[in-house]
């Protein structure tokens, strides 16, 4: 992933389905472009909510630095190039009508993660209020 990519919990205004987002090159320093991720506070319900939303808007980073479209900008139908980085993170991805493989779950390698980190649930049952 980029070095200089900014994560941050924020509410959206709007949509209740939206989980997180991602915008390139939003954060402006010197002769530095960050990215920037979103996790809306609706998806921090538990571990495995955040960091399936997570993972996924990092397959959206990756993906920018090397400039890779992975996504329909007018649709936000995501594409095989998203399918196939989001598989290396550990998604997993189903197409959906509409968004493409837009719709993604947390595979093996990823809830292994989990458990090896152990969480504490109620962290992130707490930020929902937010």
């Amino acid at each position: 992933l980029p070095s200089s990519i900014r994560i941050a919990v924020e509410s959206t205004q709007g949509s209740k389905k939206k989980l997180g987002y991602f915008a390139r090159r939003t954060w402006h320093s010197d002769n530095d472009h960050g990215h920037h991720i979103a996790i809306c506070p609706n998806s921090l319900g538990n571990s495995k909510n955040a960091l399936e939303v997570l993972l996924h808007e990092m397959v959206h980073a990756k993906n920018a630095t090397y400039e890779l479209e992975d996504t329909d900008g007018r649709t936000q139908y995501h594409t095989i190039d998203f399918r196939d980085s989001a598989l290396l993170l550990g998604l997993l991805c189903t197409k959906v009508k509409y968004h493409g493989f837009a719709n993604t779950e947390l595979g093996e390698r990823a809830l292994d993660a989990i458990a090896i980190l152990k969480p504490v649930e109620k962290v992130f049952a707490a930020m929902t209020a937010y």
